[in-house]
């Protein structure tokens, strides 16, 4: 039985004990110099590694419409006595964009002056361009009693207009 067992030699011992000492130092090499941060790279390294953006692909196909909403509620009834929304078509002829309520006519008599009649003597409010001001009667010679609207001639132009309302 003793004879089955090999004798230990010298190289024997040292082949075991470099292979000890290689497997234990390859471990500590590897929990000693893990990289765990950005901070532990040089950032010579990092700016290698990034790399270019490359060319921005072709647009993909356009995805299907998506299903019409739910229509709104109805909102409640306005308050103005009367409104109408006047389109300019060229100079001397103005006319009115959709059904006017509570106005008959509206005219031009010259470049920037509207003549408006309405049903109502109160005062207008006029919203030319998005802004607000009041309207009142400038020279009743030129519109006979009507409302006159006056504007720079270059502030509107043909195809724009404005609004007016009695509220």
């Amino acid at each position: 039985m003793l004879s089955s067992i090999r004798r230990l030699t010298f190289a024997n011992v040292i082949a075991v004990l470099a292979l000890l000492f290689a497997m234990s130092g390859g471990a500590f090499a590897a929990s000693h110099y893990l990289i765990t941060s950005k901070k532990q790279i040089s950032p010579k390294v990092l700016k290698e590694l990034k790399g270019n953006t490359g060319a921005t692909g072709p647009a993909g196909p356009a995805g299907p419409t998506g299903a019409t909403g739910a229509t709104g509620a109805t909102g409640a009834a306005g308050s103005a006595i009367a409104y109408a929304s006047i389109v300019v078509n060229s100079v001397g002829n103005p006319t009115f964009n959709g059904t006017p309520v509570g106005f008959s006519s509206i005219t031009e008599p010259q470049a920037g002056l509207f003549c408006l009649a309405p049903a109502y003597a109160l005062p207008l409010i006029v919203s030319p361009a998005g802004g607000t001001e009041i309207a009142e009667q400038f020279s009743p010679q030129q519109c006979a009693g009507d409302y006159e609207i006056a504007t720079a001639p270059s502030e509107i132009k043909n195809g724009e207009g404005f609004n007016v309302m009695v509220p």
